[in-house]
């Protein structure tokens, strides 16, 4: 359904007065609905929804580009001026338990996620545990993995699946050394695991190995794709929704895998955002100034190596996918501006705070022209995972 404005006037009132439609539509299973417009060709967010009380959804209008395409009902006749149009687009959470653990199976050029079995990890000698961000889920990462596997680089894939908005890091990584000590995984158990991270799952695994685990020989290898490692605007709750519009942005023209937890995150911090002053748990400890990045400086990581991959977009010149190239010009640096826009960046996180791993963390690390939900989908993502793996120790 479209539903269409036009003689539009004083638009830009709108981010101190937006306006508010309420709709009724049925929603559950986490499920969150955005209004959204077409600006050159792409998908942009214009605003908020929030769930009430009465089961209608109030849809908050607070931007409104400069320049839009016309609906389509109108794409034939004469210019209506300064008219906007918008659908409503539900976006789905995720349905799965918190804290799983899973076996990722690959077939016919599949990967799917299956419940995990003891005799698995028995057999399995090279073992890599891949754990998602604030945004997202594996399920995102996991499709073009199948030549670590082919390539024999290991003969076990596992997921790290966890509640990621109020639950507190730490808490995070005990529950995950929890689990791998249930399947018999931890020091000197014969077996070489790695872990390959996105994002906040980078921070999760630092804590894992530098606290739980104190530099202890279970982890082997440690690939952080996107981590802020010290600190991010994540963290600047007051920012973050302007920068989680920003990755639904991207997700909604380019990572159909990722939309699912952007749409819930979105919609989690809107109930968060509008009309108080709380904050989820996580999220706050993103924040440069938080007690749990202050103590990542003091970590120690023993006989893990580390990798630190960092997605730089800010280089148009080197982006190889024209359509993204345009995207960032035309679309998305005028959308949700932050303090990240004018300095190397990954749209999330700032490149200089991906590299911020201590001094007394030795650690390689790589610049890519990815953005932060594509690691794992762009040529120069997937080249430099290939690599790090090749040459890991």
């Amino acid at each position: 359904s479209i539903i269409e404005l036009s003689d539009i006037r004083n638009a830009k009132s709108l981010a101190d007065n937006p306006l508010k439609l309420r709709v009724k539509t049925d929603s559950n299973n986490g499920e969150n609905i955005v209004p959204v417009t077409m600006k050159d060709g792409f998908i942009i967010p214009i605003g908020n929804s929030i769930p009430l009380a009465d089961g209608t959804t109030q849809v908050s209008i607070d931007n409104i580009p400069d320049k839009f395409d016309a609906a389509p009902s109108t794409q034939k006749s004469r210019s209506l001026g300064k008219a906007l149009w918008f659908t409503l687009l539900k976006l789905g959470g995720l349905k799965d338990e918190a804290f799983l653990l899973r076996k990722v199976v690959f077939r016919n050029g599949q990967a799917n996620r299956v419940r995990l079995n003891q005799p698995s990890v028995t057999r399995a000698k090279k073992i890599l545990i891949v754990i998602h961000g604030i945004i997202g889920d594996t399920k995102g990462m996991i499709p073009n993995l199948t030549f670590l596997k082919e390539q024999k680089h290991y003969d076990l894939v596992l997921t790290f699946d966890y509640e990621n908005l109020n639950t507190k890091i730490e808490n995070i990584a005990a529950k995950l050394n929890e689990i791998l000590t249930e399947y018999g995984i931890g020091v000197d158990d014969g077996k070489s695991v790695d872990i390959l991270a996105h994002s906040m799952g980078g921070l999760v695994s630092r804590y894992l190995i530098e606290f739980v685990r104190k530099g202890d020989n279970m982890i082997d290898n440690l690939f952080m794709f996107g981590t802020p490692n010290g600190g991010s605007v994540f963290g600047e709750i007051p920012v973050y929704r302007d920068k989680l519009v920003k990755l639904l942005t991207v997700g909604l023209n380019f990572g159909k895998a990722w939309l699912g937890w952007v749409g819930t995150a979105l919609g989690v911090l809107n109930k968060v955002l509008i009309g108080s002053k709380a904050v989820t748990i996580t999220l706050a400890q993103m924040s440069a100034q938080s007690d749990f990045i202050e103590k990542l400086k003091d970590g120690q990581k023993g006989h893990t190596h580390y990798t630190v991959i960092a997605g730089d977009i800010s280089d148009y010149d080197n982006i190889k996918e024209a359509r993204f190239a345009r995207f960032v010009e035309a679309v998305l640096l005028q959308v949700g501006k932050t303090a990240n826009s004018d300095l190397p960046n990954d749209i999330a996180v700032l490149v200089a705070d991906i590299r911020a791993v201590p001094e007394i963390i030795q650690a390689m690390k790589y610049d890519v022209c990815c953005h932060h939900m594509n690691y794992f989908e762009s040529e120069e993502g997937l080249l430099a995972l290939a690599d790090v793996v090749e040459n890991r120790k």
